[in-house]
């Protein structure tokens, strides 16, 4: 059997930080991203992989580049205009996979696995509801 990602051993074992990495990358997916869009289409069964800056797109050359800039002038990170992004239309297996393997089992996030995203009948312009820290219980 794969082992689970890193963060969900880190969960279990109480560490602070991972409950809210496992909430706030949870909620991306649900659509608290910069295009304000969920990354899963329920109706089709499939998650979108990606957001990508419009230019980069088709290459990775950009992408390189400004990374090597940014680690040689040491900017710190930062997000992108959101009009500059665009969705990578692709469904990879494992993405999916990886919330079903971390989520699909477990009882102690209702708050997300539970969404209504992922109950029956849901269509595609049903908006998720974004699960924020607070309404989440501790570690």
């Amino acid at each position: 059997m794969p082992a689970r990602p890193q963060i969900d051993p880190s969960y279990q074992q109480g560490v602070r930080e991972a409950r809210g990495a496992l909430v706030k990358g949870f909620n991306w997916v649900l659509g608290d991203n910069q295009l304000a869009m969920p990354m899963l289409v329920s109706d089709l069964q499939l998650s979108i992989r990606s957001q990508v800056r419009k230019h980069e797109l088709n290459t990775k050359a950009f992408r390189m580049l400004r990374a090597l800039q940014n680690t040689y002038l040491r900017r710190p990170a930062s997000l992108t205009n959101p009009g500059s992004l665009c969705l990578r239309r692709e469904c990879r297996s494992y993405e999916l996979g990886w919330i079903l393997w971390s989520f699909g089992q477990r009882a102690d996030l209702a708050q997300l696995t539970h969404n209504p995203i992922f109950m029956d009948g849901t269509s595609k312009s049903a908006a998720p509801t974004v699960v924020t820290l607070a309404s989440t219980a501790k570690v």
